[in-house]
């Protein structure tokens, strides 16, 4: 009968196994049967991966803070022109100041990159710059926009202290009389009393030798 002969040789078994242990499932990285070129190889590839991961967060970082200083650049520039023009700056929830992902910065950057495209136009090109022009060349002195005779009356247009209070007031409080301002901002004062209502009046005498009155 074979049932004595299988449990002898399933005693043997057991036995070997209590002495030896069990053969190991699968090997570890550590385990000394794997070639030690592959360990390396391994090591060495989990070391570049780490290092490529570190490059592609500091790039990312740069090119945020990149897009953010261009959006706040372009917002800046904007508000400028729309302060000398006198007209209510573009609202801003400054959104680039949080959190936020690359795709989103970039379209805020060309939003704001128009914006102060258009801004820089309108500025550059007030609704009466003509007319204002030949004020200017009538008016002005010999110092020409930047005119400052002594008799109480500054820049190209020939504006008084109680005129530039009126209507460039912040111009006034930061930069001092009008022969210190660019003759656009100058211009923009003298749009901002025409759209008062007062129109080419307050130069009665060169506003008449150009026609305008």
């Amino acid at each position: 009968m074979s049932f004595p002969r299988t449990l002898t040789a399933f005693a043997v078994a057991l036995l070997c196994s209590s002495l030896f242990g069990a053969a190991p499932a699968a090997q570890a990285d550590d385990d000394p049967l794997v070639p030690i070129s592959t360990t390396i190889t391994r090591h060495k590839t989990q070391v570049e991966d780490k290092a490529q991961a570190e490059r592609d967060a500091r790039s990312l970082a740069r090119q945020v803070e990149r897009l953010k200083g261009g959006i706040s650049y372009h917002r800046q520039k904007t508000w400028y022109y729309q302060d000398r023009m006198f007209v209510v700056r573009t609202r801003s929830n400054f959104d680039d100041k949080k959190q936020v992902g690359v795709a989103y910065l970039k379209w805020m950057a060309r939003l704001w990159s128009d914006r102060r495209i258009k801004a820089r136009y309108a500025y550059q090109h007030p609704p009466h710059l003509s007319q204002f022009l030949c004020i200017y060349s009538h008016e002005h002195g010999s110092g020409g926009w930047s005119t400052n005779t002594g008799n109480g009356y500054f820049g190209g247009v020939q504006m008084d202290l109680d005129f530039m209070r009126t209507y460039g007031g912040f111009l006034l409080r930061t930069k001092g009389t009008a022969n210190n301002w660019t003759y656009l901002e100058q211009i923009w004062v003298s749009e901002r009393a025409y759209s008062s209502g007062r129109g080419f009046h307050p130069w009665p005498r060169t506003a008449a030798m150009c026609g305008l009155i």
